[in-house]
């Protein structure tokens, strides 16, 4: 990503979210089998019973199963790094300085 010009913004690792949330897709698939199949036919039925039960099999009960959301930019010079971002403990930003109440001379 980064050889082609963009730069990562932020990163979020979704592994035991992801796996949950592929188990619940799973059961509710399965459970609404009928509606599935018309609306969609037998064959994508399967063919998602098949997926999600391979990455339930081989992450879920684990949490072995890892999905990354990436967040990228592009244009580094016209980017603005830290817009959109509320909080972050490595973002330090000070606002345009106040004037001090007392205007302080050096000792000397």
């Amino acid at each position: 990503l980064e050889a082609a010009g963009f730069e990562v913004k932020n990163i979020d690792v979704l592994g035991v979210h992801y796996s949950v949330t592929i188990y619940r897709w799973y059961k509710d698939w399965l459970s609404n089998k009928a509606k599935v199949i018309a609306k969609y036919e037998e064959c994508w039925y399967r063919v998602w019973v098949y997926f999600f039960g391979i990455l339930n099999y081989c992450g879920t009960p684990s949490g072995g199963s890892a999905a990354f959301h990436i967040t990228l930019h592009k244009n580094l010079n016209a980017y603005h790094r830290i817009k959109g971002v509320k909080s972050h403990t490595s973002i330090k930003v000070t606002p345009k300085r106040k004037k001090l109440l007392k205007e302080i001379s050096p000792v000397i």
